[in-house]
């Protein structure tokens, strides 16, 4: 308990933190040691939860869930000090993160409430928390008895909305994070103990935050960088799930009480944990009807589909049968899939064509430059040493240019290409001779 309080950075409320280190230092004067040692060793193993294993997390099944109008409402106690694992016969934020992730799952769950009556507690664990009850896809209300300070404001401000027991002795706020240092070295040394640390070389910074070393300025720097950084996402958290807030006081570490909150967006309304129930349980029914409303939208819109398709009437339509549509749906589906297959083989038959009108002009340019050849009584060999040539001035980005001369067999004017292939078959016809 000592080593947990000491070493670990806190989000919790200044009077608790007081109450608990006077607590603390007296342990430590008298040399006592945690009553509890062992337990949260011992429970270790309980929190994990496999759900594709079929698993329950441990400790679901013992919690409140009231009977509502939309099925059960789960009850999540956020008591006392928290701490990630819990202890001292007490439950951890992982065990109330599984609990909410297990209701998600749970068919007889609609709802869920945060009954919270706490000064808030570790960091770690935390954040995991929070977002398991932003993430919760059932509604979240979280209700405030006495306090919701640091931590379980953190928690408290992910909900749907946040409601407080009393306008006067309920409170939330206590938005910050700190970290409680005890300097033990003056005890120790009345105690006639001096204390040695030792440090591997290359470990020059290990564990320089403790309670027998004094602290350096350098360690203060580093500690409060630290909890910056955690202040830093508490207030983002918090702004997220509240965007109302508006007022930046609010993130000054102090508790607001109930009438203050609600007028700077920290919190909803008054009400019993009962009232928080009533009004889960109307959140749920709310969100059965939008996903009825969405589901009955998604189904006029299929059957306006199936009315498109297979040239119905609307009225005609509006009286198939959901057990019709899903059959329908299956056939409009297969229609369309129908439908892009021939839309895909018509387009390939349209490349086809193109390719083949682009092959036959080929065709026909070739077959005319024959003719031309032959017309000019050059045969195939005079006419390929031509191409050659031709492609080679293409290729030197030249293209030859049509002969002006007329000293022609037939008297008019040529293309450089023919003029070529007529010159190629003299020079054959003369080594011939």
């Amino acid at each position: 308990m000592l080593t947990q309080l000491l070493t670990n950075r806190y989000a919790l409320e200044p009077a608790y933190h007081d109450r608990v280190a006077e607590v603390v230092m007296h342990r430590i004067i008298n040399g006592k040691e945690n009553l509890f040692a062992g337990l949260v060793g011992e429970r270790k193993k309980l929190h994990t939860w496999n759900k594709s294993a079929g698993l329950t997390p441990y400790g679901y099944k013992w919690q409140e869930k009231i009977l509502s109008s939309t099925g059960h409402v789960l009850i999540v106690p956020v008591i006392g000090a928290m701490s990630r694992y819990g202890g001292a016969c007490s439950f951890g934020s992982e065990d109330m993160a599984n609990w909410i992730r297990a209701a998600n799952e749970d068919p007889n769950i609609s709802a869920i409430v945060l009954e919270i009556n706490s000064p808030g507690g570790e960091v770690d664990g935390t954040g995991a928390l929070g977002a398991a009850v932003k993430n919760s896809r059932k509604p979240v209300v979280a209700w405030v008895a006495g306090m919701a300070a640091s931590a379980a404001y953190w928690v408290a401000s992910q909900a749907r909305e946040i409601w407080m027991e009393d306008a006067i002795s309920s409170e939330v706020g206590s938005i910050g994070v700190l970290s409680m240092h005890v300097d033990q070295t003056g005890a120790l040394e009345q105690e006639g103990y001096k204390v040695t640390i030792i440090r591997s070389d290359g470990s020059e910074s290990k564990a320089l935050y403790n309670s027998v070393e004094p602290l350096t300025d350098e360690i203060v720097a580093d500690v409060k960088t630290s909890l910056n950084s955690i202040r830093t996402q508490f207030i983002s958290t918090v702004k997220a799930g509240r965007p109302g807030i508006t007022d930046e006081s609010v993130f000054s570490g102090k508790m607001f009480e109930g009438k203050q909150a609600k007028k700077l967006k920290m919190a909803d309304r008054f009400g019993s944990l009962l009232d928080a129930v009533v009004r889960a349980d109307q959140l749920a029914k709310q969100a059965n009807s939008q996903s009825q409303k969405s589901n009955n939208s998604s189904s006029m819109s299929l059957k306006t589909t199936l009315a498109g398709v297979f040239g119905v009437s609307a009225d005609d339509a509006a009286e198939v049968t959901e057990e019709q549509i899903s059959a329908l749906a299956v056939s409009v589906e297969e229609h369309k899939q129908t439908a892009d297959a021939l839309e895909q083989a018509n387009q390939k038959v349209e490349a086809l064509e193109a390719d083949k009108m682009k092959a036959e002009g080929e065709r026909d340019a070739a077959q005319a430059s024959v003719k031309a050849y032959t017309d000019l009584g050059v045969g195939a060999a005079e006419a390929k040493t031509a191409l050659d040539w031709y492609q080679a001035e293409k290729a030197k980005g030249v293209a030859p240019a049509g002969d002006e001369s007329e000293n022609k067999p037939d008297k008019r004017k040529v293309s450089a290409l023919t003029q070529k292939a007529i010159d190629a078959k003299n020079r054959i016809q003369a080594a011939k001779k």
